[in-house]
C-alpha cells in the first residue's frame, strides 16, 4: 500500500502506480475544486458569521442617523434632498439541503466524510487523511483499477463515482477485496422455522395437536424458537385463545343451567322436569326410598306369578 509523503497531503510520489489512465480536463478541474474547497468554506464561514454584526451595524447607524427634513424644519437652512435609503442585503443563511453533484466536481462524500466511511478508506489506504492530495489518489487507484478490469464500461463508472455516497463507496470497497466485509446493522428481522413465521407455526401447532390452544405463552414457547412476548404479540395466537376464553364461559354458562334444573322441584303431571335447556329434560333423579318401593313391588308381582303356575300344575 501506498505510504504518504513527508507533509502528509498523500502517497509518495515514488511509490504510485507507473501506469495511470489518461487525465482528462475534468480529473483537473476536480483536483483545483478539492484544493480549493477548505478556503471556499473558510469564506463560506466567515460571511456567515458576520452577517448578525451586519445587521447591527446597519441598525446603529439608522438610529444615529440625524434626518434632514427635521433639520431643515429646525433651522431653515438648504439641506440637499435626503438621499434614497440603499436596500440592506439580507444576512445569508445556510442552505439545509445539500448541493447537487457536478459532473466536474469532486463527489459529495468528500466534502463531509462520515465515521464508517474514514475507517473503511483508512482500512484500503493505510494513512489515509481526509486532504486533496488524498482523495486525488483514492479516485486514481479506484478508476485505475476498474479500467483494468473493466475498460469497455470505465465511462460508466467514472460517470456514475461521482454520485456516489458514503456507502455506494464502502461496498465498492468491499466488492474488489480491499476491506473485510462490514457487519449488517439495523432491525433484525423476526426469527422463522422452516420457512414460517409465527403466525404460520401457531397455526401449524394448533391443527397438530388440538391442546395446543390450552397452553400458556410459556408453556408454547418451549415447543419452538420464538419467545413467549412473540408469540403473545401474535394476532391468530390472541384469536385463539378469545375463541377458548368464550368456549369456557359458554360451557359454564351451560353447566350451571343444568345444574339448576337438576334441583329443581317443578314437575310435570308425567314426572318430567321443567327446564330452559334442551339436555335438562328428563326423570327426576331416583332417591332411596323409591328404589325400595320398586323392589317390594317386583317381590309382589314374582309371588303371584309362582302362586298361579303352582294352582294350574294341580
Amino acid at each position: 500500500m501506498a505510504e504518504p509523503d513527508a507533509a502528509g497531503h498523500g502517497p509518495a510520489d515514488s511509490e504510485r502506480p507507473k501506469r495511470r489512465i489518461r487525465y482528462t480536463l475534468a480529473d483537473a478541474q476536480r483536483s483545483a475544486l478539492r484544493a480549493t474547497a477548505p478556503f471556499q468554506a473558510i469564506a463560506a464561514e466567515v460571511e456567515r458569521a458576520m452577517a448578525p454584526f451586519q445587521a447591527i451595524a446597519a441598525e446603529v447607524e439608522r438610529a444615529t442617523a440625524c434626518p434632514r427634513a427635521a433639520m431643515r424644519d429646525a433651522f431653515g437652512e438648504d439641506v440637499e434632498p435626503e438621499p434614497e435609503p440603499t436596500p440592506q442585503r439580507p444576512p445569508t443563511t445556510p442552505n439545509p439541503k445539500p448541493p447537487a453533484p457536478s459532473p466536474d466536481g469532486p463527489p459529495l462524500f468528500e466534502a463531509a466524510p462520515t465515521k464508517p466511511l474514514l475507517a473503511a478508506l483508512r482500512e484500503a489506504f493505510p494513512g489515509f487523511t481526509p486532504t486533496s492530495g488524498w482523495w486525488s489518489h483514492v479516485e486514481r487507484e479506484l478508476k485505475t483499477c476498474h479500467h483494468r478490469s473493466n475498460p469497455a464500461g470505465h465511462d460508466a463508472f467514472c460517470a456514475a463515482y461521482v454520485k456516489w455516497s458514503a456507502g455506494d463507496l464502502i461496498r465498492h470497497l468491499e466488492a474488489e477485496g480491499r476491506i473485510a466485509p462490514r457487519p449488517k446493522v439495523g432491525r433484525k428481522h423476526k426469527r422463522t422455522v422452516e420457512d414460517l413465521n409465527v403466525g404460520q407455526w401457531v397455526a401449524a401447532m394448533a391443527a397438530k395437536d388440538p391442546s395446543f390452544r390450552h397452553l400458556s405463552q410459556k408453556a408454547a414457547a418451549k415447543l419452538g424458537p420464538f419467545s413467549a412476548r412473540t408469540i403473545g404479540k401474535c394476532e391468530l395466537w390472541i384469536q385463539m385463545k378469545a375463541g377458548v376464553e368464550a368456549e369456557a364461559r359458554e360451557a359454564a354458562d351451560k353447566a350451571a343451567a343444568e345444574l339448576e334444573d337438576r334441583d329443581g322441584q317443578d314437575e310435570d303431571a308425567n314426572g318430567l322436569r321443567r327446564s330452559s335447556t334442551k339436555h335438562g329434560i328428563g326423570f327426576q333423579r331416583v332417591t332411596p326410598k323409591d328404589l325400595k318401593h320398586e323392589r317390594d313391588v317386583d317381590a309382589f308381582l314374582r309371588a303371584k306369578g309362582e302362586s298361579a303356575r303352582r294352582k294350574r300344575a294341580k
